[in-house]
Formats: structure tokens, sequence, C-alpha cells
């Protein structure tokens, strides 16, 4: 038993969690190429919605990380689900991935709480550069650790 008490315990952390992404875009094709290229890149998708009404439900059930929304789509457009979503899951960041990314004003934008807005014509690079920057976290200050001490202060 002296073994026991004297033996090294390698402690891992947990490897990080996946941030979740639910995209919102009424062309399927679309939908297919963003979840696939946001997979490649480490981040999982937790929903899809091809219209406003849907993606209201499928972030209220699913909690994103990050949403990625088009403007322009059947029933509620990009705005008004913006502005929903804001008042509902309020520390959600959102990314407008629109083609009317130069109508989008900054006035607008910081009303409905848009994080973000990148153009369709852009790429799907540049969307996944600000996906990656609003869910990064930076940790400056870590947590104590659980391991027991060893030490002067672990004999008192």
């Amino acid at each position: 038993m002296d073994d026991l008490a004297t033996a090294s315990i390698a402690v891992s952390s947990p490897p990080a969690a996946r941030k979740r992404i639910l995209i919102v875009d009424d062309q399927a094709a679309l939908l297919k190429v963003l979840r696939t290229s946001l997979e490649h890149h480490g981040f999982a998708v937790c929903g899809e919605a091809e219209n406003g009404v849907d993606a209201i439900g499928r972030a209220v059930a699913t909690r994103p990380d990050l949403v990625i929304l088009d403007v322009a789509m059947p029933g509620l457009n990009g705005i008004e689900v913006a502005s929903i979503l804001q008042s509902l899951l309020p520390s959600v960041p959102i990314i407008l991935h629109t083609i009317y990314a130069d109508r989008v004003g900054k006035s607008l934008k910081t009303l409905v709480g848009i994080k973000a807005v990148v153009a369709k014509s852009e790429g799907v690079a540049k969307l996944i550069d600000r996906v990656r920057s609003l869910t990064s976290t930076v940790v400056t200050n870590q947590a104590p650790s659980n391991a027991p001490s060893t030490g002067e202060n672990a004999q008192k």
C-alpha cells in the first residue's frame, strides 16, 4: 500500500468540447457545404433550418454556441430571427451570412444583436474565420487543480 501512496498520478485534461453551431439558410446545397466545412474545421453542427420559424425553434431546443443566419428566407427573414434570438438567447452570437451584406448597417446590426456580417461572395473560408473568432475562448486564469497538494501546506 505504500506504493499507492507515493505513486505519481498522471492527470490529463479532457479534450476541449467542440463548439456547437446552428446553420440557417433556405438553400439546401449551401447548408450541406457549410455543414461539411464547419465539421472539417472541428465544429459540431447541432442543427440546420431552412426558414426563420424553424431557426428559432431549433435554437431554443439546441442552445448552440453560435448561429449562422441567412437574411433572405421564407417566413421570418434573418433580421427578424436575429432580433427574436437576441431576446431569447442573448449570449449566443449571430453571424449574418448573406448576399445583402452591404445593406446591413451598423446600427441595425447592433440593434438586433448581430456580431458579424459575412458576405456570401467572400467565401466559406472567411465565414469559418469569423466563426472561429467568435467562438474562441482565451483562458487567462485557469481554475485550481483538483490534484492533491504536495509540499509543506499539504501536511497542515
